[in-house]
């Protein structure tokens, strides 16, 4: 969409707009900490040292916490002890109570203004059309930002003063020329580096799947290398060819039991063979030809061949030694079962988990290939997934099956093997080519080819990009379950039914997940192994642990998570406490209560029939006394009920420690000693406006209740008054040009028109818009 159109469909008011931009640049400086000047470090005798940083986390956990709490506000700053946010807190009171300056009125306080819903409305069409211009925002200004960098590259390569002349004093041209390739290399280089940031801007669940399946791979194709030298050293034994190499690394063990019967039988004719036609390099030296992974093609699956299935038809000793249609010396059965050697060794090089993937998929290939009588696609690589099977595909193979000449239709098809599986052998195996469809049946296949699907596009053009499985782990991307992450989008999309759109997330913001995870388990550590040593310390001397080894152990782990405040370590904890704050009620919680309710109200009836029973034996007898004497009426241990106790959302110093109440009328005196203590000398009452009076005066409460509605009074006059310069500023019937009739009307109602002096400077707004 352009951007005339956009703004044709919603308009954004250009004043609105600036005066939201600089709100959220105050609300920036404000979160930041560079609202305003920083507070200077201090020192206070006798070794009380405050840093700005420190006098910063004071003054937030003063206005979160209150005076009351010093132990909270130490807990917050972390380098300070409670007595000395004590003593400063007396500093601070005796310095206001020694201040000549008076305390601030409540007029002077600004108010929270209330607007009209006119103005909600307008602000909330403003920020629709903001969050629509928003994306296009972004992409002119990162374009701006990258053409002021080019510049700023380009006037640094520029020769300086003095240099840019030859020594005849002419003109460097030949300079000129280098340095300006220099400039297009570098902008070459980082257009490339710009190009792969924004593919990775936008990564929904689709993407997020790609480079999930990236990443995957590319561990699965990681080769342990103790793992291959052992296995090749095995396999291949020193002084031999590669043919008999591979052969030798099969054993009996890895091959089913029925190919190795099958096997046997055809050993003398492969044997044959290869004394008939021995390899290339049997008269030169005894040296292990390198084998080239990525020219050979992969091993197929011969009668010895333990990757082979046991269900498929295999062919003959005559049949494996017919050359086929297509001949040619390439082609013979005695260069495919030469050629198998080097792709052997190459198979004996990967892992044993990757030797069974590639022979799975293999074996797949060719049984799917078998029962449509087509060609097998030999390389181990991933193949695009075909069509789902559907109502077309059930046709043409039934169009496929009639269309087959009379004679194979005939004979017989033996049991346990697929008809066209067998009728495609028959006829590779006679030379002749495969049936070819009708027109009936090429109509009925879908008329438009399918294209590449989003997750083939996208790695499409990664692969151009050049983003690969290692570009992303050097870029902080591949620590992360990306498709895990994707999911979790999702389920936090289904839980917010008004958002519009798939939930997606950048680049950027799984770099910051990256770092802060590898924050957050560095931190662990830490822990854990400040609280094995710890452990050790304590439990060293003891006989009674024997302690002998110095390895961090769970508990430490889990030690370490409670003082770092980590309460929940368990995924359904986290996801039922999700769907808690949003309502929703999984079916297991719903049944939970429901027994624990029922379960509930029957001890509760128990307990009264049990009472009532009670105290009619007592009439009886005659033994019944006061409530209050025993202690235990209705309300006595025996009548309460246990209930759940949900977790606590407090910190981890209200759970361990115990409050420290500093009362207000205390001081603290900073030189005598580290701990406060009362001063009666200044504080013999205590304060007037902390603590309720004893007896309440009826007409000075009456007159405080007179004074607060005149004060709401005036604070509903100033919210007008306020919404109005809103509306002012805002000034809807004006474009943001700045030629509104209010601002002509503010400039030059004073003025007269009159012819201007061509001699003399014009300054007046009547006749120059953009003035000095």
């Amino acid at each position: 969409m352009s951007h005339d159109s956009a703004e044709d469909e919603t308009k954004v008011n250009q004043r609105y707009l600036s005066q939201y931009l600089s709100h959220l640049k105050h609300v920036r400086d404000h979160l930041s900490g560079n609202d305003g000047l920083q507070i200077p470090p201090s020192y206070f005798a006798p070794s009380s040292y405050w840093t700005s940083s420190e006098k910063e986390k004071f003054f937030h956990a003063l206005c979160v916490h209150s005076r009351l709490r010093p132990d909270l506000i130490a807990a917050e700053i972390g380098s300070k002890t409670v007595a000395d946010v004590c003593i400063y807190l007396g500093l601070l009171e005796r310095t206001l109570l020694t201040s000549n300056e008076p305390r601030a009125e409540r007029k002077a306080i600004m108010l929270a203004a209330e607007v009209s819903d006119e103005w909600i409305t307008f602000e909330e069409e403003q920020a629709a059309a903001i969050l629509f211009h928003e994306a296009m925002w972004e992409d002119i200004d990162k374009a701006a930002q990258r053409e002021v960098e080019c510049e700023e590259k380009r006037k640094d390569m520029r020769a300086r003063r003095g240099e840019g002349r030859t020594g005849a004093n002419e003109r460097d041209r030949e300079g000129e020329r280098q340095r300006r390739e220099l400039h297009d290399l570098w902008k070459a280089e980082q257009e490339s580096v710009w190009e792969r940031q924004d593919a990775l801007t936008y990564l929904d669940y689709p993407r997020l799947n790609v480079l999930e399946a990236m990443l995957r791979e590319d561990a699965e194709n990681m080769d342990d290398p103790s793992e291959n030298e052992a296995e090749i050293e095995k396999a291949l034994p020193p002084q031999a060819t590669p043919g008999p190499a591979v052969q030798s690394s099969i054993c009996d063990e890895m091959i089913d039991p029925v190919l190795l019967a099958q096997s046997r039988s055809q050993t003398p004719v492969v044997a044959t063979t290869q004394e008939e036609y021995p390899s290339a390099d049997a008269d030169g030296p005894d040296v292990p030809v390198p084998v080239d992974e990525s020219a050979a093609p992969p091993p197929l699956h011969t009668s010895l061949s333990p990757g082979a299935p046991s269900d498929l038809p295999l062919p003959s000793s005559e049949d494996a030694l017919k050359p086929s249609a297509d001949t040619g010396p390439q082609h013979s059965p005695e260069t495919r079962l030469l050629s198998q050697a080097p792709d052997e060794a190459m198979d004996v090089s990967l892992s044993p988990r990757s030797r069974r993937r590639y022979h799975k998929r293999l074996y797949m290939r060719r049984k799917r290939a078998m029962a449509a009588g087509t060609n097998v696609v030999e390389h181990v690589g991933k193949l695009k997934p075909g069509p789902k099977g559907g109502r077309s595909g059930k046709a043409t193979k039934r169009a496929s099956l009639d269309a087959r000449p009379a004679e194979s239709q005939e004979k017989d098809v033996p049991m346990g093997q697929n008809a066209s599986s067998n009728v495609s052998a028959q006829l590779l195996r006679e030379g002749e080519e495969p049936p070819i469809l009708e027109p009936q049946a090429e109509a009925l296949r879908s008329s438009h080819p399918s294209g590449k699907t989003l997750p083939y596009k996208f790695r499409g053009e990664l692969a151009e990009l050049g983003i690969d499985a290692a570009y992303l782990r050097e870029n902080e991307m591949g620590l992360l379950h990306l498709s895990g992450l994707g999911k979790l989008m999702r389920l936090y999309g289904s839980l917010e039914p008004e958002s519009e759109g798939s939930p997606a997330i950048s680049g950027e913001t799984i770099q910051f997940f990256h770092a802060h995870l590898v924050n957050f388990v560095r931190e662990v550590v830490q822990h854990a192994i400040v609280s094995r040593e710890q452990e050790l310390q304590l439990k060293l001397h003891t006989k009674v642990w024997r302690v002998t080894d110095d390895q961090v152990v769970p508990r430490n782990v889990a030690h370490a998570l409670e003082l770092m405040g980590v309460r929940h370590t368990d995924k359904r904890t986290v996801f039922q406490i999700l769907l808690d704050r949003y309502g929703v009620a999984s079916d297991a919680k719903t049944k939970a209560m429901e027994r624990w309710k029922k379960k509930k109200s029957d001890r509760a009836e128990q307990l009264k029939a049990s009472r009532r029973q009670h105290r009619d034996e007592e009439v009886e007898n005659g033994n019944s006394r006061d409530d209050e004497e025993r202690g235990e009426g209705m309300d006595g241990p025996e009548s309460r009920i246990p209930e759940t106790v949900s977790p606590s959302l407090s910190s981890l110093h209200r759970e361990v420690y115990a409050p420290t109440v500093r009362l207000p009328f205390g001081t603290s005196n900073p030189v005598s000693g580290p701990y406060p203590r009362q001063d009666s000398r200044s504080f013999s009452t205590p304060d007037a406006d902390c603590l309720m009076p004893a007896e309440t005066d009826e007409d000075a409460l009456l007159a405080e209740l007179h004074e607060e509605e005149q004060l709401d009074e005036v604070d509903q006059m100033m919210g007008e008054q306020y919404e109005e310069r809103l509306w002012e500023k805002i000034n809807l019937d004006s474009d943001a040009g700045g030629d509104s009739n209010s601002m002509d009307e503010g400039h030059g109602t004073s003025l007269r028109f009159k012819e201007p002096n061509p001699n003399s400077r014009i300054k007046s707004q009547v006749y120059v818009l953009d003035s000095d």
